[in-house]
């Protein structure tokens, strides 16, 4: 898998540096019309005629100058296939590059680079358009100006999708697309005619993917099954194509002896990042309350003592900053099973964990341990309740509020939409919070617990002494980068740079990535996952 792990590294990478150079497109075109126009208040038809040759250049030394770089990457993928491919039982004449494969090479990343030059193309049409359009209606600047925002970005409610959408769909698919054509131009050179199709399964994988993951076909019963439809699907080539539209799946040559030994078998759907399988919600099995807690409670206590938890040097005491969290808590499982609340709203309300609801948190529990593991981090050490927010969590503590985290919540008293929100739509349309954009409950409550330990991690991670404990590097580093201008896919993540890190912190694990603010993938990765080794 080192290899599909590569190329997903590299297209979410490619990914973000596009939307970058967007981001520095815009703002060229913005300042330009705004040294042109010298203080009008809308722009000529004259200066936006002489203003096409302008965006032609930003467009070039932007857009079409990142769009060659990320091209130039493909050698990576060349590597990579070849050092995967070299391991199989094929003659060594095979193994190497030959004059002809590198012309190939060559020919396959013009292939490419089309892509993403017909975007130049269509864009360099739509926005010269878009200003002469607003220069005859005579718009005043900024209506011009949020109008090519929306364009360029999608900053602004529009029809259609932005230029960063089609980039960022491009840069991801041209990375894959590229893999999958000299994987079959290279295996069909050695007589290679089988293929395994290979990935990882994410709960929004589609059905065509999850029915032919780790199964092997001949390159012939690849075309005729690829040949049908199915949701996603996007016209050409089976092995350039895959599952549609941002597949992350690759094809993987066997060879013969391989092909006869071994067993086509079904991968199970994966839990974002963390080896553990959860199921849905009515696939899970209950246990019983006593057994939670005195469970739960035995891994506390161990947790409690980690001596990674920093201690306040005048006390001797654990350190501790956040109220409502105190010493006495650590070690411990505080958790009623039954709550009854009254209020001038809705009057007497009763809510109560099922052996279910202790099935999922005893799970959901387990993986943000395991996300501290991932991330080497002290594990959480203690669990109370809240009547409050949702969820917080503070000192290594996690409050959780019974009335929202339980399947009954989202199942039988409340009707809840799935938000399908997506980057270049109205912002003031996003939902609230990252729970919004799944439909399965336990994914609902997933999402608050991965919220919450981002904020564990913040918290935690870096921290060697008191003084680190009281302000963290980490923490330091995501208010000098935050703005409310940020990408953020929730109205919560908006709130503040803590907010914005862990509603993105839980998209990112949940696997949406689409709706992670690429800023954020690039901050995450340059401070946390580069500096871990992971």
């Amino acid at each position: 898998m080192a290899r599909q792990e590569f190329l997903e590294r590299l297209a979410d990478n490619h990914e973000i540096q596009i939307k970058k150079t967007l981001e520095d497109l815009e703002a060229r075109i913005v300042s330009q019309i705004s040294t042109v126009t010298e203080g009008a208040d809308a722009v000529s038809t004259k200066i936006a005629i002489e203003l096409r040759t302008d965006l032609k250049q930003y467009i070039d030394e932007t857009y079409r100058t990142t769009a060659d770089t990320l091209v130039r990457d493909y050698d990576q993928i060349v590597n990579e296939f070849m050092e995967e491919f070299g391991g199989l039982d094929i003659p060594d004449k095979f193994k190497s590059l030959t004059k002809v494969d590198l012309l190939t090479i060559n020919q396959l990343k013009f292939q490419q680079f089309a892509g993403f030059e017909d975007l130049a193309n269509r864009y360099l049409n739509e926005i010269s358009s878009q200003v002469y359009q607003n220069a005859i209606a005579g718009k005043p600047f900024n209506e011009m100006v949020k109008d090519l925002r929306g364009l360029i970005t999608g900053e602004v409610d529009r029809r259609g999708r932005p230029m960063s959408t089609y980039a960022s769909q491009i840069a991801h698919d041209s990375v894959m697309q590229f893999d999958g054509q000299f994987t079959v131009y290279k295996s069909k050179e050695a007589g290679l005619d089988k293929f395994k199709y290979t990935g990882t399964l994410v709960t929004d994988s589609r059905k065509h993917c999850r029915d032919h993951l780790n199964k092997i076909y001949t390159e012939e019963e690849i075309r005729s099954i690829w040949s049908g439809s199915w949701t996603g699907k996007s016209e050409g080539d089976p092995f350039t194509v895959r599952g549609g539209y941002r597949c992350r799946h690759t094809w993987l040559p066997v060879a013969d002896e391989f092909f006869d030994a071994e067993e086509p078998q079904d991968t199970p759907i994966q839990v974002p990042t963390i080896p553990r399988q959860t199921g849905r919600a009515n696939q899970l099995q209950g246990i019983g309350y006593t057994t939670f807690i005195a469970k739960l409670e035995n891994t506390l206590s161990k947790s409690a003592s980690d001596k990674r938890y920093v201690i306040n040097p005048i006390s001797n005491q654990p350190a501790r900053k956040f109220s409502g969290k105190t010493i006495d808590d650590y070690g411990k499982a505080q958790l009623d099973r039954r709550e009854v609340r009254r209020s001038r709203r809705y009057g007497k309300e009763v809510f109560e964990y099922t052996n279910e609801d202790f099935a999922v948190l005893n799970q959901l529990f387990e993986e943000i341990n395991d996300l501290a593991k991932k991330y080497d981090i002290q594990p959480i050490r203690a669990i109370k309740r809240t009547g409050k927010a949702v969820a917080t969590m503070g000192d290594g503590t996690l409050s959780l509020n019974i009335k929202y985290n339980r399947i009954n919540h989202y199942t039988k008293e409340r009707k809840y939409k799935t938000s399908t929100w997506k980057f270049g739509d109205d912002k003031d349309k996003r939902p609230f919070t990252t729970d919004s954009y799944f439909d399965d409950p336990v994914d609902k409550i997933r999402s608050t617990f991965y919220h919450e330990f981002g904020h564990h991690l913040h918290q935690q991670m870096f921290v060697k002494d008191f003084a680190d404990y009281r302000n963290p590097l980490l923490e330091k580093k995501l208010t000098r980068i935050f703005s409310k201008k940020r990408n953020g896919a929730t109205l919560y993540s908006d709130k503040n740079a803590k907010e914005w890190f862990c509603e993105n912190f839980s998209l990112y694990h949940m696997n949406r990535r689409d709706l992670v603010d690429p800023e954020w993938i690039k901050f995450f990765k340059e401070n946390v996952e580069n500096v871990k080794g992971i």
